[in-house]
């Protein structure tokens, strides 16, 4: 185990081909690459309304698709919609 801070790799988690961390007799450079911190925000629709929720930025519209992974820091705003009918909503007629 290599611990630089508080973390810790295999070789093989760095890319450093078939070495072993724990058997090295000598010192090598290591190099760790991380990707951008994703997070995932995820919708559980209760009751018995109906209607739909999306975001902003596009992702989620639920509740067809409830969940999805935005990047650390994005601001994602959430829209529900209630079904016609419900809540006040009065359904588009044409006339």
């Amino acid at each position: 185990m290599c611990g630089i801070c508080g973390f810790a790799a295999t070789s093989r988690q760095v890319g450093m081909g078939n070495y072993n961390m724990r058997s090295l007799s000598e010192d090598r450079q290591v190099t760790a690459t991380f990707g951008p911190i994703r997070h995932t925000l995820s919708l559980d629709l209760q009751g018995t309304g109906g209607g739909r929720v999306t975001s902003d930025p596009a992702g989620i519209d639920c509740p067809d698709d409830c969940s999805e992974g935005y990047l650390d820091g994005t601001s994602v705003t959430l829209t529900a919609t209630p079904a016609a009918g419900l809540c006040g909503a009065r359904p588009s007629r044409s006339r």
